[in-house]
């Protein structure tokens, strides 16, 4: 490691002890040593990760109904469309959504008259 960064292995101690501070530079440094990204330095083993594009646009989409206090909605909305893909898993793509959405009708009006 000392070599790949150019680095005396004193230096790579004090970094793993943080007995030093690492900057932004060195921690890319680091990261280009070890073929990881920097934010995989902050994971814990049982975090989940967002592994694609489109996973961080359903996680910026939960934030935001989240931040506008319908989160509980859009999810169990979701559940409804995964439920109704499940049912019409032969049927097309409009199929499900339909489906889908007839579903969540249904809960919301259950809903409005309990």
């Amino acid at each position: 490691m000392g070599e790949a960064l150019n680095l005396d292995k004193d230096k790579i101690s004090a970094y793993e002890n943080a007995h030093i501070v690492m900057g932004k530079g060195m921690m890319m440094r680091f990261c280009k040593a070890l073929h990881v990204r920097p934010w995989e330095f902050y994971i814990e083993d049982d975090s989940p990760l967002v592994t694609d594009s489109s996973e961080q646009q359903q996680l910026e989409l939960f934030r935001e109904a989240r931040e506008l206090g319908v989160a509980e909605e859009v999810t169990r909305y979701g559940r409804y469309q995964i439920e109704g893909a499940r049912r019409a898993a032969a049927g097309s793509v409009d199929e499900r959504l339909r489906r889908g959405h007839e579903l969540l009708k249904k809960h919301l009006r259950k809903k409005k008259s309990a």
